[in-house]
């Protein structure tokens, strides 16, 4: 599996773990239009269990936060790793 999904304080967080592939970037999107659509204003991407993803990561990273955007929605990034840090990085949504 690729992602578990659940809800803090601060919105649905959305746990990536292990090893992402290609297949799995499906199953992230899917939690992220069902997290938008139950009406979150906040969808948190968690990095810190993750292992191994696919060079595509990025781009749809950028692609949700675009998306979220659009919806209103902020996106938290936590210990995202292609920032070079292992803090948690906020992205605002819609200002």
């Amino acid at each position: 599996m690729a992602c578990d999904f659940g809800h803090d304080r601060d919105g649905t967080v959305i746990h990536l773990l292990g090893s992402i592939n290609e297949q799995d970037l499906d199953v992230i999107q899917h939690h992220f239009d069902q997290a938008a659509g139950q009406g979150d204003t906040a969808v948190i991407l968690d990095f810190s269990r993750i292992r191994q993803f696919p060079p595509s990561l990025p781009a749809m990273v950028g692609a949700l936060r675009l998306q979220a955007r659009r919806l209103g929605i902020s996106v938290e990034l936590r210990q995202f790793p292609f920032d070079g840090t292992k803090t948690a990085t906020r992205h605002a949504g819609a200002q």
